[in-house]
Formats: C-alpha cells, structure tokens, sequence
C-alpha cells in the first residue's frame, strides 16, 4: 500500500507545480452533499444532480500546496460512505 501511495504522490508531484489548483470531484447521495460541504470548507464547487436525483456530484478546484495536501482531502473524505472519488 505505501508503495502505491509513494507512487501516487510521485505521479502528483511530476504534474503539478505547488502551489496549484487541483481538480477534486466526488459524487455522494444526496442526503450526504452538506457532510462533504463541510469537509470541503468554503469553496466554489460545482454541482450536478442524477436524473432521478438521488446522488449529486460535486467538482471543485482547490489550490494546494503540495501533493500530501491532494491525499489528505481524499483520507478526509473517505469517511463518507459510499462517496465515489473521480
């Protein structure tokens, strides 16, 4: 697992310049949109509803500073269960 994570933050850093803008989209029940709201903080996001509007999918770009940063929005958000990370 350290290993993929290493990689990870490798494949960030060799795309990213930090500080930057780093897109984030997620898509969550509806029922679930203000939990990871608040996890996001005060940010512009965009939002899309499902047709039958029982999920929303919500994308942002959030400046960060480093790709530990981009990992550690996703940890956050992955207390929401059944959040789907794009």
């Amino acid at each position: 697992m350290e290993t993929n994570l290493e990689d990870m933050i490798k494949l960030l850093n060799e795309t990213y310049i930090w500080p930057e803008p780093y897109p984030f989209s997620f898509i969550v029940l509806a029922e679930q949109l203000e939990e990871l709201k608040s996890i996001l903080g005060d940010v512009k996001f965009n939002l899309k509803k499902s047709s039958a509007g029982k999920y929303i999918g919500l994308s942002t770009d959030i400046v960060m500073h480093s790709a530990q940063d981009v990992l550690d929005v996703y940890a956050k958000v992955k207390v929401i269960k059944g959040i789907r990370s794009l």
